[in-house]
């Protein structure tokens, strides 16, 4: 695989990733009156109330989205250093 290809790849399951991190809770114990989801990051908010909206940090979703990245690209580089052996 070329390098280009390499970091199309970790940024499309980097950000995929982040997107599906979403669907599971990261409430801190103890937390009351509020839902976190995302990892490892919490990035989307909503307050426990009927109809509350669900609350999108962008800075932190942009952080954890670079965090999957990273962590895809290394997984990456490394599968294809250990296919050219």
């Amino acid at each position: 695989m070329k390098g280009q290809t390499v970091i199309v790849i970790a940024i499309v399951v980097g950000v995929a990733i982040t997107l599906a991190s979403g669907l599971f809770s990261n409430t801190p114990s103890g937390l009351l009156g509020a839902v976190h989801f995302g990892y490892p990051l919490p990035w989307l908010h909503q307050v426990v109330y009927p109809n509350a909206p669900l609350e999108v940090d962008a800075l932190i979703l942009l952080v954890d989205a670079v965090i999957w990245t990273v962590i895809a690209g290394l997984i990456l580089f490394l599968i294809e250093s250990i296919r050219r052996r």
